[in-house]
């Protein structure tokens, strides 16, 4: 059985180096050179902007190079940006090696160490808004976050989530629909659906719950998000995907009796991972 390529969602700092003008493609691969993480621009607007897309790629032990995810739209829209998807300046960082090590209190290993190779690509949106797009990757899978660098002490809310990921067209998924809201729920305790593929619609129409588990010729995959801020929202998949995609949705406001619904204060970050 081939080893799966897990998601790593994670938050960091990051530093400020040279810039890349349009159009780009940067591209973070994991130490060993086995998964791959590309980030271009899309086609400019007519007004010069841009927007921002990924693709995950895994190289197999005979060689073969699987797409495994993408190309996917990244992004999303504030309340006080409603352009915050179109992009008129990128600037890239160096890309670096990183290091961490933790101690697990159970498992079957107790002392972990990680090694991967980060790059921030820092962008300024139409209305002047800043943010920074993060990405890693390991030798077992990869990660990207959001950083928001509004001045301390902003408060606004995200209405909306451009990322989008999307599975290859032969692609098998074992996901969980989200639940209908009740008094007792949603209590992500629905059952998964097994090997469906990227065509599938939720049975409710309220979205599909993480991790997404996923097949593609060639490999194994999951999908995930972690590491919240106490402001952060927990997020899911969209119902019915468009052009072969899942967006990225908010939760409803009825799932907290109105408290919340993807509002953040001081914007310390957004993370999702893929691959």
């Amino acid at each position: 059985m081939q080893q799966p390529v897990l998601v790593r969602v994670i938050g960091w700092s990051s530093f400020f180096l040279a810039f890349v003008a349009f159009a780009g493609q940067w591209v973070v691969d994991s130490p060993n050179g086995n998964v791959e993480v590309v980030v271009q621009t899309t086609s400019s607007a007519p007004d010069g902007t841009v927007g921002l897309e990924f693709q995950l790629i895994r190289r197999t032990a005979q060689g073969q190079t699987v797409r495994m995810l993408g190309p996917g739209a990244l992004g999303f829209v504030f309340d006080r940006a409603p352009q915050a998807d179109r992009i008129q300046r990128v600037q890239a960082g160096r890309l670096r090696e990183i290091t961490h090590s933790y101690t697990l209190l159970h498992g079957k290993r107790r002392r972990c160490r990680n090694r991967g190779r980060e790059l921030t690509l820092h962008c300024q949106s139409v209305g002047g808004i800043r943010w920074d797009l993060v990405v890693r990757a390991y030798n077992d899978g990869v990660a990207f976050q959001y950083r928001f660098l509004e001045p301390k002490g902003w408060i606004g809310e995200v209405l909306k989530e451009q990322t989008v990921f999307r599975f290859p067209s032969k692609a098998r998924l074992w996901m969980a629909p989200a639940a209908k809201i009740t008094k007792y729920s949603p209590a992500y305790e629905e059952y998964y659906r097994n090997g469906i593929p990227p065509t599938a619609e939720s049975p409710y129409g309220l979205g599909w719950s993480f991790p997404v588990l996923f097949e593609v010729p060639g490999g194994w995959g999951l999908v995930t998000e972690s590491g919240y801020f106490p402001q952060d929202y927990g997020s899911r998949l969209a119902s019915v995907p468009r052009d072969g995609g899942y967006r990225v949705e908010l939760p409803s406001p009825e799932e907290g009796n109105g408290v919340g619904h993807g509002r953040r204060y001081g914007f310390p970050g957004r993370r999702h991972g893929a691959l």
